[in-house]
Order: structure tokens, then sequence, then C-alpha cells
């Protein structure tokens, strides 16, 4: 269905005076730009009508509210800000209203829904990509830690093997603790834990 069959319609109810023929002109060349950008597949007319008319009116120095032109061509506040932003970006949406008149953009855009589709995908890369460095950070990061345990494996090693063989080739006889005579220990024969007494 054509969205350009009812602007002047609803134009008329949203009372814009002598102006009424003007904004509804304004209007309608920003439907026709909107179906050369594709902005009108798969929409229903009434968002794509009310965010023609809202840009329109605001053009044309006419203050009119979102929910005034919601109540005028029955549609939803966010149906009416998603097609508002949809046509933000286009090339369109930051021409003069004097260029918009009279500049026709020959450069057509793709259909919202595939932009978005396109951003997706291109987050997905850029995330594959960031984990692709990331892998190779650790994979950089596994590679010095092996070599530092290698490393550090070596010297132990080595540190073992002088212990065992010394320099003048005897080893150390292993440390041996002697209880001096001068210690006495009495057995335990009352059920009192032993006594050591040192002499003084």
């Amino acid at each position: 269905m054509d969205p350009c069959l009812y602007v002047l319609r609803y134009s008329n109810r949203l009372d814009f005076g002598a102006k009424t023929h003007e904004v509804t002109m304004t209007a309608l060349r920003i439907l026709q730009r909107m179906k050369k950008d594709m902005l009108h597949s798969g929409r229903r007319p009434n968002g794509l009508i009310g965010a023609a008319l809202l840009m329109a009116a605001r053009w044309h120095e006419f203050n009119r509210s979102v929910i005034n032109i919601v109540k005028i061509v029955n549609t939803t506040e966010s149906t009416l800000k998603k097609r508002l932003l949809e046509f933000g970006d286009t090339p369109s949406s930051l021409l003069t209203l004097e260029e918009f008149m009279n500049v026709d953009l020959e450069e057509e855009q793709d259909p919202p829904a595939y932009k978005t589709i396109r951003k997706k995908d291109s987050e997905r890369v850029q995330k594959l990509l960031e984990d692709e460095d990331e892998n190779l950070h650790f994979a950089k990061l596994r590679r010095l830690i092996e070599k530092k345990l290698e490393e550090t494996s070596k010297k132990r090693a080595k540190r073992k093997h002088e212990v065992e063989e010394p320099e003048n080739g005897k080893r150390k006889a292993p440390f041996k603790y002697e209880i001096p005579d001068s210690v006495n220990i009495n057995p335990n024969t009352s059920g009192v834990d032993d006594e050591v007494s040192i002499p003084t």
C-alpha cells in the first residue's frame, strides 16, 4: 500500500492552516525518499506517514509533538521513533530543507534490516578477530611460561647434581645431632612426663 495516498488526509487533520499544502508536499517528498532508500519495505504506512509529517511540520516551524502525530496517524511512539532513526541513517537527513526539496540524491540505501544484519556480522567478525588476538597472546604467554619452567627445571637438576657430586668427589656425611653427656634424661617412673635436667 502506497503511504503517499494518505498524507493529505492526515495533514488536514493536523491543522497546518495556510501552509497545509507546503507541509503535505514536503511530507510526500520525504516519503518518496524513504521509498527510494527502501525504508518502506515491510513497514506499515502509518509509521512512515507519521515520521514524514512530523519532520515536515518541524521543517515548516510547526510545533507538533510525537503524541499529536501518534494520535492522528494511529501508530505507536516507538514505531514513529524507529522510522525517524532509520531515516536519520540516510544521507538525506543531512540536507537542509532547501537542499532536500531541490537536490535528488542518486545513491540508494540498503533496507534497514539488511543494515542491521550487516552491522551484526561486522561486530561478529570484529569479535572473532579480537578472540584470535587474545588466543595469540595466550599462546605467547604459554610458550614463555614453558620456557621459564624448563629453565627452572634445568637449574634444579644442576643444583641437585652439584649436591650429589661435590668438587672433591667426597659426599658430606649427613648432619647428625648428638646429645651431650652433661644432659641427664631421667626415665619416667611416676606417670609424669619425662624430665630433662640440665646442669648449671
